[in-house]
């Protein structure tokens, strides 16, 4: 759950223990491949840019050092397939 809410009604974002981080990278990992799968079906020309954009600037990150960049590019590279997934359900639970 990402927020909790606590008897005193008070809305809290609750601690992650380890176990719950490898229980969570856990479920992403099968999600995602799943979520790719399906969008193999809807995949253009256009989507192939862009995702060979992020993949570039992902690159130019890595050798820069630039952590935040990396990542905001990595999320681009793999949400862009994601989404073309089509699934309004699959997509938020990654």
């Amino acid at each position: 759950m990402a927020l909790n809410i606590s008897s005193t009604r008070r809305i809290f974002v609750p601690k992650l223990t380890d176990d719950k981080i490898r229980e969570l990278l856990l479920v992403r990992a099968l999600l995602e491949p799943e979520a790719a799968a399906m969008a193999l079906n809807y995949v253009d020309a256009a989507m192939l840019d862009d995702m060979a954009l992020a993949d570039s600037n992902m690159n130019k990150a890595l050798k820069e050092g630039d952590v935040a960049g990396y990542m905001a590019h990595n999320h681009a590279f793999h949400f862009t397939l994601y989404r073309a997934s089509g699934s309004s359900v699959l997509v938020p639970m990654i």
